[in-house]
């Protein structure tokens, strides 16, 4: 489905990570490992073109690409959504955005229990809830590829459960899914592979 050639990202004339070599396949589920400061986050980044890779290619279906911005939906650990808006005109926005359908923001709301908040200012809500509703995103546009930073942060137990279902499900449907978290995530419905970044 997707593969990475001989990866590397720069900042201040030193590499991040050693050269990332990786190649995923549909209904995978891979788990960036690594310490504090290894670079998940600006791997992931890079992946979604938000960051210019040193050197390195991408390929999609044996396609060479710039980036996997058109075939990826991503979720990072910043909130990436308006504070002073409600839930409804953030989720509305994105939905426009993606040109999805007004049915998926409807779908993604109820998966989340958003519907209750739905007129509330994202300010106003908990940290888990702020989270909720980014993670709606992932219903709102369906993507062949998910690239998330820590999304199990500020979930309970009911959510994070929740979210592997969510997993489990866009697996089935041959979604690919590459992921950071500190939490430990354990499910006995799919395989989580992990892939190690070294230190150059």
């Amino acid at each position: 489905m997707l593969r990475i050639n001989n990866l590397q990202f720069e900042r201040h004339d030193t590499f991040i990570f050693a050269p990332i070599n990786l190649t995923v396949q549909a209904a995978q589920c891979v788990q960036l490992c690594g310490a504090n400061g290894s670079g998940k986050t600006t791997l992931l980044k890079v992946l979604m073109g938000l960051l210019r890779p040193r050197r390195g290619s991408f390929f999609y279906h044996d396609q060479k690409i710039t980036s996997f911005e058109k075939q990826a939906t991503f979720v990072g650990h910043e909130l990436a959504l308006k504070p002073m808006l409600t839930v409804a005109q953030n989720l509305e926005y994105y939905t426009e955005l993606m040109e999805a359908s007004p049915i998926d923001l409807k779908t993604a709301c109820d998966f989340f229990d958003l519907t209750g908040f739905y007129h509330q200012t994202v300010s106003s809500l908990s940290s888990g809830q702020k989270q909720r509703c980014k993670l709606a995103k992932l219903l709102i546009a369906p993507r062949s590829l998910w690239l998330l930073d820590e999304p199990f942060t500020a979930l309970d137990a009911v959510y994070a459960a929740r979210l592997l279902v969510l997993f489990e499900d866009f697996l089935k449907r041959q979604g690919a899914i590459i992921f950071t978290t500190h939490q430990a995530v354990s499910t006995t419905q799919f395989s989580i592979i992990p892939f190690h970044l070294d230190s150059v």
